[in-house]
């Protein structure tokens, strides 16, 4: 049962009116593009590493997004049995732009989840006052890597800030199964960095 209409994909997503306005008016797809921009260049430079193809996938998912607009349509059934979100798609958009990026160069190598928190938790420390910072960070990704596949793809999508519908339409799932799998992550990640927080079990405090 919906709450205040807001278990329905359609009223939940911000970006629907401008996508239909923008249909007949590319002017109004600048909303969609100041919403999106950032997050969909945080989801490319992930990939691909490299600052200027990160640029140049990010112009051409919104060049590809804007030239297909009038497509669109929030359909009632599909891979997640839910109505996609506009987010969702922009960003199945730039993973099929960072693959044809990859494709075309062969110096470049799209970096699946596993390759990029091993790179980022292996970064060099910055200066002293950055020692901590950086210390909290290589843990945290070291703990990302010891997710499973799908709970470290969620979470470092999640992190870049996608939503769970728009994370559901990416990977295939529901976003219910997205939340839950988000929700047992969040748990492990606190259960490997303050292991003191966590409630012990019955079986723990009879043994402890």
């Amino acid at each position: 049962m919906a709450r205040n209409g807001c278990d329905n994909p359609r009223e939940r997503d911000p970006d629907l009116a401008a996508a239909r306005a923008a249909a007949t008016d590319p002017q109004a797809f600048g909303a969609i593009y100041e919403r999106h921009v950032g997050r969909i260049y945080a989801y490319a430079i992930q990939r691909l590493h490299d600052p200027d193809l990160a640029e140049d996938a990010t112009a051409a998912t919104f060049s590809r997004a804007l030239a297909a607009i009038g497509r669109f349509q929030p359909r009632q059934s599909g891979r997640t049995a839910t109505p996609p979100t506009v987010g969702g798609w922009l960003l199945t958009i730039a993973r099929n732009v960072v693959i044809d990026i990859a494709q075309e160069r062969r110096d470049v190598v799209a970096l699946d989840i596993d390759d990029y928190t091993a790179l980022l938790a292996s970064k060099e420390p910055g200066p002293a006052r950055q020692a901590e910072v950086n210390d909290d960070r290589r843990r945290i990704f070291d703990a990302v890597r010891r997710l499973s596949a799908t709970q470290r793809h969620i979470v470092v999508l999640r992190f870049q800030g996608w939503t769970s519908p728009e994370i559901a339409e990416l990977l295939g799932m529901s976003p219910g199964a997205v939340r839950v799998a988000q929700h047992r992550a969040f748990l492990k990640l606190r259960e490997m960095l303050d292991p003191a927080t966590v409630t012990p079990t019955t079986e723990e405090r009879q043994h402890g």
